[in-house]
């Protein structure tokens, strides 16, 4: 199973095999959990998210517009870095082991780790999360 969670919900480590940070950057990293930055945004799309929430732009919409397309893009982009990673996640839930994929936000829904699990979820994953996002693995594959 491929847990998301952020910082704060994670929980203690002993209950996953894996832990993922999938962030850029990290202070004071337990030493029990990886820090896997081919799976978080880039700096400048992080960048455009930080300015949109100092402007009270953020919301669902702008996720939908701006943030998913752009960071799909940055995935497909990426794929020979990326898809080895969400491969090994595919194959340690197929062999039943727990992972936790972890960052610092605290909406899911409008998170990259939304956009893993989607992925994850549209090629039979086992993920724990808010909702069913399947629909961001239909549009990952329409990415040019």
């Amino acid at each position: 199973m491929i847990y998301i969670k952020n910082f704060k919900t994670l929980g203690p480590l002993s209950q996953y095999d894996e832990v993922w940070a999938i962030v850029r950057s990290v202070k004071n990293l337990n030493p029990g959990i990886k820090q896997v930055a081919d799976l978080s945004p880039s700096t400048k799309l992080f960048h455009e998210y930080l300015n949109l929430r100092e402007n009270k732009n953020w919301n669902q919409k702008t996720f939908a517009e701006i943030y998913l397309p752009t960071f799909l893009h940055e995935l497909k982009e990426n794929s020979t870095t990326v898809n080895p990673l969400l491969n090994h996640l595919y194959n340690a839930d197929k062999k039943n082991r727990k992972i936790a994929l972890v960052c610092f936000c605290d909406n899911e829904n409008t998170c990259h780790r939304s956009i893993i699990a989607g992925l994850l979820q549209g090629v039979g994953s086992n993920v724990s999360c808010s909702t069913d996002y399947s629909a961001y693995y239909e549009q990952y594959k329409r990415t040019l």
